[in-house]
């Protein structure tokens, strides 16, 4: 004959009994911050130049001195997203971020030293600008300078405006830079 219908649902049945916890796996290794890139200390190499409204940024023209630094992780993705810090170490060892007119003071056997900074970053490269008391003085000194690229930051976001605004040693400690 043929088949029936079928018939109507069961009762739901009791809870079963609960099952043993597994064993917690084993802590991974502290991981590295690879994605930022910084520098060593640096001593400044400024040298005399001469304002070139046709190459150099119209807030550079007060400044008489430039250095160019060659910095490859500078990319146009970096300038986009990222977030580079540019510090300057004075001779007492204070640490500052520099920024447009950042002065720093340098100690030297012949004086006291300031050096004002504008930091202009292009693709490839950070320029610092300076205007100098005496510019071999800076250089002779033991003042220097590094920088800290930090990708995939929205620069005009909250993340990047606070990172400014932490002290060189949070942000040290934050990424783990090594002195």
């Amino acid at each position: 004959g043929a088949q029936g219908p079928a018939g109507a649902q069961g009762p739901a049945g009791s809870p079963g009994a609960p099952g043993t916890n597994g064993t917690n796996g084993t802590n991974g290794s502290n991981g590295t911050n690879a994605q930022v890139v910084y520098s060593p200390w640096t001593k400044f190499s400024v040298e005399l130049y001469n304002f070139d409204d046709t190459k150099d940024p119209v807030e550079a023209q007060d400044y008489n001195q430039r250095q160019v630094i060659s910095v490859p992780g500078v990319t146009t993705d970096m300038l986009d997203k990222g977030t580079i810090l540019v510090y300057g170490r004075s001779t007492s060892g204070s640490v500052t971020l520099l920024q447009a007119e950042t002065y720093l003071i340098s100690v030297t056997a012949n004086g006291t030293y300031y050096t004002s900074f504008y930091p202009f970053i292009s693709v490839g490269n950070i320029t610092l600008y300076a205007s100098s008391d005496d510019y071999l003085e800076l250089n002779a000194s033991t003042a220097a300078f590094r920088y800290v690229l930090i990708p995939g930051i929205i620069p005009t976001g909250r993340q990047a405006q606070e990172l400014k605004k932490m002290s060189y040693k949070d942000v040290v400690k934050l990424y783990h830079i090594p002195e």
